[in-house]
């Protein structure tokens, strides 16, 4: 895999164990962030929101910032799809 990775589980996950996402994420060389969310099951997302969001924003921001001197601009855009009034 070659584009930027975060992992974030909870660590009250009963369908994947904690030590199963850490093998993967050992894996994987793209690997920005591994985190696990005390408390939060399968959904980390619905159980802890407020946390899960944080990490996925800083996480974006992480690769805005080291992307953004390497954006080119984009010339000639034609776009195919047309939308009628």
């Amino acid at each position: 895999l070659s584009l930027p990775v975060l992992s974030v589980t909870g660590g009250a996950d009963r369908v994947v164990s904690t030590n199963h996402v850490a093998t993967g994420v050992a894996r994987l060389k793209n690997i920005r962030g591994a985190h696990v969310i005390g408390g939060a099951g399968h959904f980390p997302f619905v159980d802890a929101p407020e946390v899960f969001n944080s990490l996925v924003k800083e996480f974006i921001k992480s690769i805005l910032i080291s992307k953004v001197h390497k954006i080119a601009p984009i010339a000639n855009l034609t776009y195919k799809t047309q939308i009628s009034p």
